[in-house]
């Protein structure tokens, strides 16, 4: 990992099976994905933490099953001394997740369907500051949009800061790519916010993403699923001189039915993406 980089790793949990995702978790993280009360949640949720456990092993040079994950007080999962120079946090829904991974500081990303944007009208003041909800929108479908973009910026903003929803979200108040809160929160002066929005992401094509995440920091563009990757993703930059072949594939994820945001704390000069590809046994067909 390059100095000022944040990684961000695209994750299809449905590429891992139960079985699979097993193998890479504890005991304790297998007991309490039994205790889900639906099974189907219990098997995303496997699949999110193996796969986590598998790039941060990846990354660590070390088996994912020796990851010495410890949680903070508010929940947050993170790497004890001598590894806490790396920060990571992990957002999933629907059939997609996401795992950023950086040395520059604390990180969190949010990612949620564009779907359930209605969702969120009529709860503005769950979750919005009331300067934020004087600004939104009359029109309806508008004041969705903005609802969500508020909700996953905050989300990630909170999560960064390691408080996570536990600090009155009300309080918090984006400003472009900043936030700042009527309650005490440290870190929040150091926070930036950069939205992920994009189109789609294709394994022959750029992952499209491009300027939306503003001057502060470099997108680069990767092709998601090479043909010779293993574990977590070998990506190859739009400006290499490799240029994207082909439509669409049946493996494209659709970033652009998702609304992102991510939240760093520190100079970020560079934000890459890479596909997370499950390990497989030797002799494994696909």
């Amino acid at each position: 990992m390059k100095p000022g980089e944040v990684i961000i790793h695209v994750i299809r949990p449905a590429d891992l099976s139960a079985q699979e995702a097993g193998a890479l978790l504890t005991a304790e993280e297998r007991e309490r994905a039994a205790r889900f009360r639906f099974e189907k949640d219990a098997t995303h949720w496997m699949a999110c933490r193996a796969a986590m456990r598998q790039i941060l092993g990846d990354t660590m040079g070390l088996p994912p099953l020796e990851i010495p994950l410890i949680t903070t007080a508010y929940g947050k999962p993170m790497l004890p001394a001598p590894h806490d120079t790396l920060h990571f946090n992990l957002s999933h829904c629907a059939d997609l997740a996401l795992l950023t991974l950086t040395e520059v500081g604390p990180v969190g990303i949010d990612l949620e369907q564009k779907a359930r944007a209605p969702e969120l009208l009529e709860c503005e003041t769950s979750f919005c500051h009331p300067m934020e909800i004087a600004a939104l929108p009359k029109d309806s479908a508008a004041r969705a949009t903005a609802l969500l973009d508020i909700w996953t910026a905050k989300e990630a903003a909170l999560k960064a800061l390691g408080t996570g929803l536990s600090h009155p979200p009300e309080s918090v108040r984006i400003m472009n790519d900043a936030a700042v809160s009527d309650v005490s929160l440290e870190g929040i002066d150091h926070l930036t916010i950069h939205r992920l929005e994009g189109r789609d992401i294709s394994p022959r094509g750029p992952v499209g993403v491009g300027d939306e995440v503003g001057e502060k920091a470099e997108c680069v563009n990767y092709d998601l699923f090479p043909e010779s990757a293993s574990h977590t993703g070998e990506a190859f930059s739009s400006d290499s001189g490799l240029a994207p072949t082909g439509p669409l594939g049946e493996r494209a994820l659709p970033l652009r039915d998702y609304c992102a945001a991510l939240a760093t704390m520190g100079a970020v000069e560079r934000i890459r993406f890479m596909a997370f590809v499950p390990p497989r046994p030797r002799g494994t067909a696909d």
